[in-house]
This record gives C-alpha cells, sequence and structure tokens, in this order.
C-alpha cells in the first residue's frame, strides 16, 4: 500500500530501502544517463520471467498466449496479438500475459515464463505432460494440433493436474515457432525450401532451395557421374569415372529396377561360365527397366520397349554405326556392326561402313580351304565338306520372275580364255557326280525343260541346247561338235550289257508318249551356198542299206572316213 506520508508517484517507503513506483508513476532515465546492475544482483518479476513492454494488437483475456504481430514505432515497442497455432505467423514469438487487457493500443506486458493457476489439467495423464499452442486463439491444450494447416508448438507443462485447481507453466525461451518432428507431410518439389544451420551445429538459422541441395549433391559430373536440373538428380554416363581393370563377374555388379524399386545383382546373375545368357534367378517382367546410355546420359527403358510379347528381340534394320551384344570372358560387351564386319574380314576381305567385300584375288572360304577357289570355295579335292542327313542340297536357290519381256536366267555364267596358248583349255561349266558306293539312279547333271498349268512355248523349247558358235576364225585344225558323249574307262571292265552313246526314254502318260514320233530333226536351209548343214544329207548317191536301196543318208566319220546311215521313207 502506498505511504500516505508522501503523495508522489514515484518514492521511498517511510525512509526504507525500497522505491516504490506508485499506479502512473515510472522512472525515466534521461539522455546520458544509465542503469547500471552490478554482479549478483538480481531482478525479481512478480508476473514472470523475460518480460517486455508492448502496445496491445486488439484485446487480451487475462492468461492469454500472443505473439509479435508488429511493431509500434510512436512507443518504440513490439505489438502483440493473440496466438493461434492455425498459422505459421500467428504460432511464434509467443509471449504470457497474466493481465487483460481490453482496448486495442493499450500498453502491456509480456512475460517468456509464467504460471496459470485454477486450470482444468485432468485430462492429462501426469504431471510434466506437455501444453501446446491451441487453434483456439490465445487458448492452450493437452492434445497436440492435427489440422493440415496447424502448426504443433510445444509452450509449456502441468505443473498441477486437477479439474479445477491445475496448474499450468508457461515456458516460451526456448520456443522455436514450429515443432518439425509434428509438422504436416508434403511433397517436396522444384522451387521449396528447407532450414539448416550454416556453419555447422553452432551455425546460425538459414534457408536454401531444394534446387540447390540437388547441385551440391550431385557434385562434379566428371567425377560423380551425376547432373541436378529442377532440383532433380541425374546419373550422367559422359561424366561417369571411366571404368579401368577386368570385370569381375562375382564382385561388381550392375544397376536395374525391380517393379519400381532400384536394385542390383552381380553380372554372374545375367552371365554363365561359358560365356553365354542365362537365365535369372528372378526372372524380369516385361515392366521391369534397364538402364540405358542414351547419347551419353543414363536412362532406364522397360524390358517391354526392348522384347515383343513372345519374348523376342524386336525386329529392326541392322545398319552401319548400330551395335551389337558380345560376351568376352563372360563379361557382356556391345561393339559396332562395323567392327564386327572388320574382324569377319580378316586378310582376304574387305569391310567399308558395316559391308563385307570380296575381291578378285581375295577367296570367300566355305568350310575347308578351297586352294583353288578364286572368289568363293568350299573344300577342296579330298577334302569335302560333308552332310550324312537325307534329302538335303548343299546349294538350293527357288526363284520366280514374271517379266514379260526379254532374255531372263536364274544363273548366267559368262568365260573368257585371253590367254593364247596351244595346251590350254577348259570349260565355263563342269559338273562331276563321283560313286565310291553302289547307288540307284544317278546322273552327272540334269536339266528340265517343265510345262505346268497354262505354260507353253510358242518358239523353241529345248531341255538343253549346245550352240557350237564359230566366229570369223578359219578352223583348219582341231576338232568341234554341238554335243560329244564320252564315255571313259579306267580299266578293261566295260559298261554294261544294257548302254548307249544316246538314249531316249519316254516317260509318263502311254497317250501322249504314243504321240511323240519323231526321233530327231535336221533343221536348216539347204539353198544357202555354202551352208555345211546341207551337206548332212546327200541327195546325189543311192545308199544301198540291208532295207534295199535310198536316196538319203546320214553323213558320219568314222576314224575320218565319211560313211552314210541310209534313211528309208515308208
Amino acid at each position: 500500500m502506498a505511504d500516505t506520508t508522501y503523495q508522489p508517484k514515484t518514492y521511498r517507503t517511510n525512509g526504507g530501502d525500497v522505491i516504490v513506483v506508485a499506479d502512473g508513476g515510472k522512472i525515466s532515465v534521461e539522455s546520458g544517463g544509465e542503469v547500471e546492475i552490478q554482479p549478483g544482483a538480481t531482478f525479481t518479476n512478480a508476473g514472470g520471467g523475460g518480460a517486455i513492454p508492448f502496445t496491445a494488437d486488439g484485446n487480451i483475456t487475462a492468461g492469454q498466449l500472443v505473439y509479435v504481430s508488429g511493431y509500434d514505432s510512436t512507443n518504440t515497442r513490439f505489438k502483440l496479438k493473440v496466438a493461434d497455432a492455425d498459422a505459421a505467423a500467428s504460432a511464434r514469438d509467443l509471449y504470457f500475459v497474466p493481465t487483460a487487457i481490453l482496448d486495442t493500443a493499450t500498453d502491456g506486458v509480456g512475460y517468456k515464463t509464467g504460471a496459470l493457476t485454477a486450470q482444468n489439467t485432468d485430462s492429462a495423464s501426469a504431471v510434466g505432460d506437455p501444453v501446446y499452442l491451441s487453434e483456439t486463439a490465445g487458448g492452450w491444450t493437452l492434445t497436440a494440433p492435427s489440422g493440415a494447416a496447424d502448426h504443433v508448438v510445444e509452450v509449456g507443462t502441468v505443473a498441477v493436474k486437477h479439474a479445477s485447481t491445475g496448474v499450468v507453466h508457461f515456458d516460451l525461451t526456448g520456443e522455436s515457432g514450429l515443432n518439425l518432428k509434428d509438422a504436416p507431410e508434403a511433397a517436396v518439389a522444384d522451387g521449396d525450401y528447407f532450414a539448416f544451420l550454416d556453419g555447422g551445429a553452432t551455425g546460425t538459422a538459414a534457408k536454401e532451395a531444394v534446387a540447390d541441395l540437388a547441385t551440391l549433391f550431385a557434385g562434379t559430373n566428371a567425377t560423380s557421374g551425376l547432373s541436378a536440373a529442377s532440383s532433380v538428380m541425374r546419373v550422367n554416363v559422359t561424366g561417369a569415372t571411366a571404368f579401368t581393370g577386368a570385370v569381375d563377374p562375382t564382385a561388381d555388379k550392375v544397376l536395374f529396377e525391380d517393379d519400381g524399386v532400384n536394385k542390383s545383382a552381380t553380372y554372374q546373375v545375367f552371365m554363365d561360365g561359358v560365356d553365354d545368357l542365362t537365365a535369372l534367378a528372378a526372372a524380369p517382367d516385361l515392366t521391369d527397366s534397364l538402364l540405358l546410355d542414351d547419347a551419353g546420359v543414363a536412362e532406364k527403358l522397360t524390358v517391354q520397349y526392348l522384347f515383343d510379347a513372345a519374348g523376342s528381340l524386336a525386329a529392326d534394320t541392322v545398319a552401319s554405326g548400330t551395335t551389337f551384344l558380345s560376351v568376352t570372358g563372360g563379361v557382356a560387351k556391345q561393339e559396332t556392326v562395323d567392327d564386327l564386319a572388320t574382324f569377319l574380314a580378316g586378310t582376304n576381305i574387305t569391310a567399308t561402313a558395316g559391308v563385307l567385300s570380296v575381291g578378285v584375288s581375295s577367296a570367300l572360304q566355305l568350310g575347308a580351304t578351297a586352294t583353288t577357289g578364286l572368289l568363293a570355295g568350299a573344300g577342296a579335292d579330298g577334302t569335302n565338306i560333308t552332310n550324312a542327313v537325307a534329302d538335303k542340297r548343299f546349294l538350293q536357290f527357288y526363284c520366280e520372275t514374271s517379266a514379260t519381256s526379254g532374255d531372263n536366267r536364274l544363273l548366267y555364267a559368262s568365260y573368257t580364255m585371253s590367254g593364247a596358248n596351244a595346251s590350254a583349255g577348259g570349260e565355263c561349266l563342269r559338273a562331276r557326280t563321283v560313286l565310291t558306293a553302289a547307288c540307284g539312279t544317278v546322273r552327272g547333271a540334269h536339266l528340265t525343260l517343265e510345262s505346268s498349268g497354262d505354260g507353253a512355248v510358242s518358239g523353241l523349247g529345248t531341255a538343253i541346247t549346245g550352240t557350237l558358235f564359230l566366229g570369223t576364225a578359219a578352223f583348219s585344225t582341231g576338232t568341234v561338235a554341238c554335243v560329244e558323249a564320252n564315255p571313259w574307262f579306267t580299266d578293261v571292265n566295260g559298261p554294261p550289257a544294257v548302254h548307249s552313246g544316246f538314249r531316249l526314254a519316254l516317260g509318263g502318260d502311254t497317250t501322249g508318249q504314243a504321240l511323240f514320233l519323231n526321233f530327231g530333226e535336221i533343221s536348216g536351209d539347204a539353198g544357202i551356198v555354202g551352208n555345211k548343214a546341207a551337206q548332212l544329207l546327200v541327195s546325189n548317191a543311192d545308199v544301198t542299206g540291208a532295207g534295199g536301196a535310198s536316196a538319203y543318208g546320214f553323213r558320219m566319220l568314222v576314224q575320218g572316213t565319211p560313211y552314210w546311215v541310209p534313211l528309208y521313207t515308208l
């Protein structure tokens, strides 16, 4: 109570050692003056600790929690307003106001510590339970707010547990404004920021963009193989550290995605001991992904993209520059088509842009070496390419043309002999069938002209045509013929009883056979002077044979002497 001896607002009671500032009074320190608190001195505030004067920013009820809402530049002090856990701005920089302030802009004092009595704290499990800032303006709660926009801020503890005489002790000295442990979850996106301590455990609070964090983690492409764009880190194959040494199939691993989960497996999972692809212990499905090097950037693609539904490689056109999978020492590698062509070419074949080319002086060898084959060959005399499977062909061509004009051929061979030497000789084509065991029907060559369906010939149709084409050179020596039958005997054993130099064998329908009337035909213009075909028939001498006199006959040379085979008419 005030000393009635003194009327001023500021006085000392009865000459005692307590200076009283009465209602409406204040202590003013003038310019140049100071207040010095000596070591060991104490400061007691009945309302609580950490007091600050403020200007009320709205009505405040006794015992409410408030926050710093602005600054009163006229009175050079903060404005305080009732706090609320519903928003970040109203849930930080908190104070406790024990005295009611019912008018805006009224002076007041806020405290960082204090006690609120006559409270219902019975729902607390025990003394010491945390007390939180409530979603109700200025209030407190024993249950942490759980709304999507709520902020969980611990403001004190339960000092007395009771339904009507409970006590809450507020301690806002360590209040940070937000409790990240209980913060609502949200997806981090490009443009977001995160809080951190700049300078280590004792550093200052700071914020940084997520994009900068991604760049920090990515490091330098040349050493880490990572890059960062739009807050996303990516593997950069071009910048990755180059691999050196040999791959260890049992230790080195490859990265793949298994049903959306990143996994790794050793090379041994994919490769077996004989350098062949082997089945996975748990086979990947079509939705699993593989790591792909796309122009130096690591990307993923699904197995479905590489393989079709039947599990086969997707069809594509191989061209110069494309790559294929190879296996070397149990390790899968890639190689270009151009390098494969160069490897296959060796020394006899050239390779350019993935294409193999054979020169005239280089042979394409199939199987055993064909030493005399200039362009291509298979086997050699005494070293045959062999087969023991029935109904097989070493070479087979089934071709068709629908051309309606011109001379069309399946095979065309032209062989020019330009070496002038009396001992030189040869053939354009030569076929030889060698019997080393008893066989059935065998031919050295079989040529067929077949008429099928509506196929017919309006001109000349022959199964075999032997053309003796004589040029301008004079033939004074030698022997020429259109067709030669050349039986050859290696010992005294002759042919079987049924044999001939020429055999006409009719086959097929017997009615058709009966219509095949002519054994032979001589076609030529006897009226042309010098036509040698005219001398095949004689008309100036009678030829007498077993059948009687005949005016015509075939002229035959037997050991150089001309003879005539008589022809008779019926």
